[in-house]
Order: structure tokens, then C-alpha cells, then sequence
């Protein structure tokens, strides 16, 4: 099935990323640029960190369809109960932020999903991602697109919007001021991670549209014409 589609070693293009993204209750634009980026460059991780990992869904994804093995994932957030939540999928996942991990490349991929807009010094913070990557290290970063099709049709009323839990809202340009020091932006692409958009302004067809396979269908839509409310950016570290 797709799951396999997915996994095989070979490039994820066009029509089976919509297809992926619709029907695949995983996966989205975030694990389908890496994974284009990683089979082209044919790039293999030894040691990942998610930064803000949450209930480490997304580390679980990336040693279900990328193949790597638990032991070479790591990640940190700020919630107390952090270690139980690692404890029990079996991934190290440790209650720290970015600046208490040692200052040196041990990492060959770190994630910031969905964090960044939260973060007061975000250049600070890019800074602290850089130092810790190995040479020609991989960034994967997400945050919400202050461009996407329904910032624009919604405004204030926006999901993403958030105030004050989301600091920022990047656009494209404003992610590559911040990044473009430290890093080469290598692929790119505008979806909906959480495929649940519509439902929060359409009161009346609220039961249609939050449907979860209709959802993940419009948020297909949405990556396919690269408006969706998040981006993904597959940043490289630069030589120095």
C-alpha cells in the first residue's frame, strides 16, 4: 500500500504526494520533503533530535518510514512528564530546552516542527540548531505560513493566528532572513499538517468537513497548490 510506496527508496513525486498526504493518516508535507530530500541526496540519519517533540508522534513516524532504529532518535520539550511519555514508545525524549544540550555537532538532523513561532529570539534559537548540527547537517523546520490561502480568507480569525501563544508568523521571505547565515534552503512546500482547517470556521457543515478523510483531503488540496498553513523548510548546514 502507500505506507510501502512511501518507504521504498525512490523519489516521492508529484501525484503520490497528494496521494500520500490524502490518504495516509501520518503523513504530510514535513516527512514527504524529507523523505524526497533524503532519496535524491541519498542521505541516511545516525542521530535525530525533535525539538518540542511533544508526545513524539513525529519521531515514531520517522522510525516507522524512514527505518531508524529508536536508539538514534532523541527529544526534548518542556513538559515535566516528558521522560514517561519516552519511557513507554521507547525513545529518549528528555524534559530540557535547546541551549541546556552540550555545544557540539552531534546531531545530523534536527527537527523544530512547529516551534519556532513560539520562541521569542528566533534568531537566537536557529543559532543554537546550527551549533549543534554535524557539517552538512539537515534542519527541518514547520511553522505556520502568515501567506497561506486561509490566513487570507480568515485574518484575525485565522487558527494559526493564535495570539499570544504564536509570537511570529513567518512567511517564506521572513523564514529565509532569519535562516540564510547558517543554512541553504534545499526544499520546500506549503500544506496542512493537521488537515482540520475548515471545520473551525464552517459551523454548519462542521460534521461534513471535520470529517478526518475529507479533511485530510483538503489539506491535499491545499499542498498541491502550495498554500496550505504550514511550511516545511529542508534547510542544509553550510560549510564555514
Amino acid at each position: 500500500g502507500l505506507d510501502r510506496l512511501f518507504q521504498s527508496r525512490h523519489q516521492t513525486h508529484f501525484f503520490n504526494r497528494i496521494l500520500q498526504t490524502a490518504f495516509n493518516k501520518d503523513l504530510d508535507n514535513r516527512l514527504l520533503d524529507l523523505k524526497g530530500y533524503t532519496v535524491k541526496n541519498n542521505i541516511t540519519f545516525n542521530r535525530v533530535l525533535d525539538v518540542g517533540c511533544g508526545n513524539g508522534s513525529f519521531l515514531r513516524n520517522l522510525s516507522k518510514y524512514f527505518q531508524i532504529p529508536k536508539s538514534n532518535l532523541e527529544g526534548i520539550d518542556i513538559f515535566p512528564d516528558i521522560e514517561k511519555l519516552g519511557n513507554a514508545i521507547g525513545i529518549t525524549m528528555r524534559n530540557l530546552e535547546l541551549q541546556d544540550l552540550p555545544k557540539k555537532p552531534v546531531y545530523d538532523l534536527i527537527i523544530l516542527s512547529h516551534v519556532l513561532e513560539h520562541m521569542r529570539e528566533p534568531k537566537k534559537i536557529v543559532q543554537e540548531v546550527e551549533a549543534r548540527l554535524t557539517p552538512r547537517g539537515i534542519f527541518l523546520l514547520s511553522v505556520p505560513n502568515s501567506q497561506s490561502l486561509p490566513a487570507h480568507l480568515f485574518g484575525k480569525k485565522w487558527r494559526c493566528h493564535s495570539v499570544p501563544r504564536h509570537l511570529y508568523v513567518y512567511s517564506k521571505t521572513g523564514i529565509d532572513y532569519i535562516t540564510r547565515a547558517s543554512f541553504n534552503l534545499e526544499r520546500y512546500s506549503s500544506g496542512d499538517y493537521a488537515s482540520n482547517i475548515y471545520r473551525l470556521y464552517f459551523t454548519k457543515g462542521k460534521k461534513i468537513l471535520g470529517n478526518y478523510k475529507i479533511g485530510k483531503s483538503l489539506g491535499a488540496v491545499l499542498l498541491a497548490a502550495n498554500v496550505g498553513d504550514s511550511q516545511s523548510f529542508v534547510l542544509l548546514k553550510k560549510e564555514k
